[in-house]
């Protein structure tokens, strides 16, 4: 297990580093950009693997740490300190991807910019497409699936697996999580009235689908244990929701020029310079 996890690290290391040296080399800001979001689209699931695999690791050194006599319980309790193996498997991955989720981040407003600049996109619609494409998408979606696995992580929920890119965005709700923002996001941005109620009744709506999975409604509820309602999953389901809103909320308020007015003036301001 301990070689899957070097090995895993080691190809994301090269990849990474192939990754930033496209990105330098490349000249063309539309090519910098697509070569930093698809790294990035790819790193992220890449990190996860190699976390998985130092999940499993972290496992099996557990249990032969409690074996009398085991070499691995010999040579743990020989070593003095704390053992950095989570650096490998955990740290430099996500430290990785957030790098590169930030680099892509400052990419695409580069772009957004360079688009400005040829009149192409007018100085009126740049808080909308910051608000919408930077903050409530691609900002909105790794903050959503982030704040999902730190709350599965809090409240000790085991995440399903998954078996392919269709499974994984069905399971964690990426599509409807993307659409929901994006609408939102033009609402509040437009000014329509209603907009939070709208927010409660499609929280609630979602949250009733989910029911029967989360909560046992529709199973024998007398016949075992494992039947009661998983009150875990409702809350960290809930939750990750009202995270996902208030995403949207932001993201809107920046369009409409109600948050972030000052920093996104003087982005504008450097981006239309002549």
């Amino acid at each position: 297990m301990e070689t899957l996890v070097c090995s895993r690290f080691r190809f994301f290391l090269i990849f990474f580093s192939s990754v930033i040296g496209g990105a330098i080399a490349v000249e063309d800001p539309l090519q910098r950009t697509l070569v930093l979001t698809v790294g990035t689209l790819i790193s992220i699931p890449f990190a996860a693997t190699i976390a998985r695999a130092q999940k499993k690791l972290n496992i099996a050194l557990r249990i032969l740490f409690e074996v009398e006599g085991h070499p691995a319980k010999i040579l743990d309790a020989a070593c003095t300190g704390r053992s950095r193996r989570n650096l490998i498997g955990y740290g430099i991955p996500l430290l990785s991807c957030v790098i590169l989720v930030a680099w892509a981040t400052v990419a695409w407003c580069n772009y957004l910019g360079t688009l400005a600049r040829r009149n192409l996109m007018s100085e009126a619609t740049f808080p909308w497409a910051i608000g919408i494409v930077v903050v409530s998408i691609v900002l909105g979606g790794i903050l959503s699936l982030l704040w999902y696995c730190l709350l599965s992580w809090i409240c000790g929920v085991e995440r399903e697996g998954t078996t392919g890119i269709r499974d994984f965005l069905k399971k964690r709700g990426v599509i409807t999580g993307i659409v929901e923002r994006a609408f939102f996001t033009v609402a509040i941005g437009a000014g329509l009235s209603g907009v939070t109620i709208a927010m409660v009744a499609w929280t609630a709506l979602k949250q009733k689908t989910l029911w029967a999975l989360f909560s046992g409604e529709y199973k024998d509820t007398n016949a075992s244990s494992e039947n009661k309602p998983d009150w875990d999953r409702v809350g960290v389901s809930l939750l990750a929701s009202l995270g996902s809103m208030v995403i949207a909320i932001v993201a809107g308020k920046i369009c409409s020029g109600d948050l972030l007015q000052s920093p996104i003036e003087d982005l504008r301001s450097f981006i239309f310079r002549q």
